[in-house]
Formats: structure tokens, sequence, C-alpha cells
């Protein structure tokens, strides 16, 4: 579930309503460690609404991922203060998803002559983890364009310390949606195939179950906006939005707005 976590944070017992139904991970924005932050993006000091969130769905046994929304000169510098603090409440927090921010005209910054792109975020990574994540240690996307999205995974070691994982091969995109669905489930959610949590485990299943929930993922995804509309992306991307009028509608194209926040296609 993708969430501010305003209503987890405020609401007692909601994050246990969503664990019994069905929900498998929260995907919680979650910009930085800073008020100031919050305050430029969101409008409102956030900081301590959403560590209360993080709280709440770790007693209702709910895996989160944090997802910045990452802005140049706002807090592209505190990337390595997101991660290291997502490290130290791993496994609960299962990894970080981060996304350079697009301009719809929401928050009322401009848009730079300059973007955050994939390679600059990857050496922020680098540099603000002072080599504990590389830049090397990332792959593209299984079928989008490589401009779209990052992905890499770690184990995370008893000392504390991390090992990138080797990088798979790309996956084809021609698989059902419900297979991609339960796929993204169980990745964030750290549960391994085969392992019930309720019976005694086999020492493999233990081993296979240690190994995955001390996984720690990064990735990210760079959504387009009116200003930096790449045709060529949109031919290659499978994330799509049905709609009435125009069919399968790519996610970014169907999602643009002009500067005032005005959906061009979106009903």
């Amino acid at each position: 579930m993708n969430t501010n976590g305003l209503r987890i944070a405020r609401e007692e017992g909601y994050a246990e309503h969503l664990a019994k139904a069905g929900v498998s991970t929260v995907f919680l924005q979650f910009d930085g460690l800073d008020d100031q932050i919050y305050q430029t993006l969101r409008g409102a000091a956030l900081r301590s609404t959403k560590l209360r969130a993080m709280e709440n769905c770790k007693a209702a046994g709910l895996p989160v991922v944090l997802v910045p929304t990452v802005a140049p000169g706002v807090n592209d510098q505190a990337l390595g203060d997101i991660l290291r603090f997502a490290l130290e409440h791993a496994p609960h927090v299962r990894g970080v998803h981060i996304q350079p921010i697009s301009y719809f005209g929401r928050c009322g910054l401009e848009a730079p002559e300059k973007r955050l792109t994939i390679p600059a975020v990857l050496r922020r990574i680098e540099q603000q983890t002072q080599g504990l994540m590389k830049a090397a240690d990332f792959g593209g996307g299984g079928a989008e364009s490589p401009y779209c999205s990052f992905h890499a995974s770690y184990l995370r070691k008893p000392d504390g310390s991390i090992k990138a994982l080797p990088r798979k091969r790309s996956q084809c995109c021609c698989v059902k949606s419900s297979d991609a669905r339960d796929f993204v489930s169980q990745q964030w959610s750290g549960k391994a195939v085969g392992c019930d949590g309720d019976s005694d485990t086999s020492s493999l299943d233990d081993f296979l179950r240690q190994t995955v929930e001390n996984t720690f993922t990064v990735s990210g995804m760079v959504f387009q906006d009116a200003y930096n509309l790449d045709l060529a992306r949109l031919r290659r991307c499978y994330i799509c939005e049905v709609d009435t009028e125009r069919g399968m509608v790519p996610f970014c194209a169907y999602n643009l707005t002009d500067i005032n926040g005005k959906a061009l296609y979106r009903k």
C-alpha cells in the first residue's frame, strides 16, 4: 500500500486493521529526518508523524519500505542519512525506494535546467554512505527504459555490514499482472517461499527465512513530467493505465499535468 502514513500514525488500531485486511507491505512516503524537508515538500512538519507511523506498522507486523521524493537543494544531500536510518531499522524496514522529484506544480518548486538523474542519485548514494553502497552495485530495471529505474539488493551480515548481491538478469515483462503483483509482494514483505511462519522449520527453511529477512533493497523510479517527456521512454513503458477513450496509456503520460497541477489526460 502506498501511503503518506498520516492515518496510520494518528488512528489507533488502523495498522492492525490493514494487516488483517491483507496488506503485505507499506510503501511509506518518507522524505528525510529533518522537519525543514517536510515543510518544503509537504507544507508541514511531519518527522514525528512518519516515525509514529513506522512504529505502528512494526507493532502490527507490517513491513515498511521508505519512499523519499528527492529534490535538488532540498534533500538530495540526505540520501545517506535515510539509507543508514533504514538499515538501522531493518528487518522491519525492508528497503528504500527513491523517487527523484517530478514537477507537477504541487509544492511550488520550479523545474531546474539540470535534473536529478539516475547517475547523479547513484553518485550521491556512494558519496553519502562513504562507499558502503556503491554505484556499481546498481543495475537497471526489468524491461522499461534504463533511464526509468535502478535497483540493488544487499545482504545484511551479523556484524552490521552489508554485501551487495549479484544483479539478476532483466526479466521479460510478458507475465500476468497477478504474477508481477505477487513477485513485488514477496520481495518487499520479506516472506520466503515455502516457509510457514506458524510451523516448525527445517534447517533449510530457517536458512531461507534468515536470508530473506536480512535482504535489504534499494531501488528507484524516475517519473517524467511535461518538461522532460521522452517518447522513446514512453514507447518502452509497460506500466500503463487503462483509459476508456485511449486504451492502454503509459503511466507517465497519463499523469501529466500543466504547471498549475491540472491533469492533461487523467479524468
